[in-house]
């Protein structure tokens, strides 16, 4: 027997506030098209898949909004997916963090990728369920916070060459001017955004840490427990980094309580050790004169092929593969 589609409630919100700033009637709209009133006070709330594709495709019809999913898509909106991504060490691990995330969100939604050659995929298929505006509407919202994910690891106005999406209707305008005449095609049965992997990579661009005022006129580190930990293990050597039941000791808290914490900015302990050395690794590798295996060795790795392997699965590149992307190897 097919399983009904189910999507969580929190993928309606962007929808939502965007409908409640130009003074739509959300409530009743949504009781039309038999989606609980609940969902608004519990984000984690499964509901109908159908549901929210009539929902969105009404409210676009209604208010006359062309390219709706695209004009309010915000990964920052989305409060676990953007720590999800900016607690990522490199873009290859971002995109991998949401395709897991996909899984969790809708039964329906398959977000993945594949490699061929010098080029990574980005795939995402969802519920079609016909020719339905509202899917193409979560399609293409989909596809800019893929976009706008990536752009956080690249540059703000970083575009593709070419790119095909997961729609049926005719493309809007909107997406045609935004994305500055790159090729775009359409399919009802996948959508691909392809990424060079010389930019797999790439760190997260906006800084971690932010800086708040204090009573003197100085400024003192304003972060949360992932961001502090961070800041703190990141001035060990390599090779001796705090253990995590020595860093519960230190915090002066359990380790499940400590586990808890970093859960609820999700990330982990063993995150952000990864990312630390991660990029201690690519600051080692950016000094030429280092063979790579003294990087292996100085960031406290037993083997090269270790350290190949641990970089390879955040970066998607090898570390020597990483070096040929280098300014100093490409002037």
């Amino acid at each position: 027997m097919q399983r009904t589609p189910i999507s969580r409630a929190s993928q309606l919100y962007p929808f939502i506030a965007f409908l409640k700033d130009i003074g739509t009637p959300v409530e009743r709209h949504l009781e039309r098209h038999k989606l609980p009133l609940g969902l608004l006070e519990n984000p984690n709330m499964f509901v109908m898949t159908r549901a929210t594709y009539d929902f969105v495709e009404d409210m676009a019809e209604r208010e006359g909004i062309d390219g709706f999913g695209w004009r309010i898509a915000n990964p920052s909106l989305t409060q676990k997916l953007s720590q999800k991504i900016a607690s990522a060490p490199t873009l290859f691990e971002a995109i991998k963090g949401v395709c897991l995330f996909a899984k969790k969100e809708s039964t329906g939604l398959n977000i993945w990728i594949e490699e061929h050659g010098d080029t990574l995929y980005f795939n995402s298929r969802g519920s079609r369920m016909g020719a339905l505006r509202g899917a193409d509407e979560f399609a293409m919202y989909r596809g800019k916070i893929m976009l706008s994910i990536i752009r956080q690891f690249i540059e703000p106005d970083w575009t593709p060459d070419e790119w095909c999406f997961e729609i049926e209707c005719e493309m809007p305008d909107l997406i045609q001017e935004s994305l500055n005449g790159i090729q775009i095609s359409v399919s009802s049965e996948i959508g691909s955004l392809p990424i060079p992997r010389s930019l797999l990579a790439n760190r997260f661009k906006t800084p971690l840490l932010k800086t708040t005022p204090s009573g003197n006129g100085d400024t003192v580190p304003d972060m949360g427990l992932a961001g502090t930990l961070k800041y703190l293990l990141k001035t060990y050597p390599p090779s001796s980094c705090p253990s995590f039941q020595e860093v519960s000791y230190l915090s002066g808290g359990s380790a499940r309580s400590l586990q808890r914490r970093l859960k609820e900015e999700g990330t982990s302990f063993r995150a952000i050790v990864m990312q630390i050395k991660y990029d201690q690794a690519c600051d080692l590798l950016q000094q030429l004169d280092l063979q790579i295996i003294e990087v292996a060795f100085r960031l406290g790795f037993q083997s090269p092929a270790h350290f190949t392997r641990f970089f390879r699965n955040i970066s998607g590149q090898t570390p020597s593969e990483y070096r040929t992307t280098l300014p100093s190897r490409n002037g």
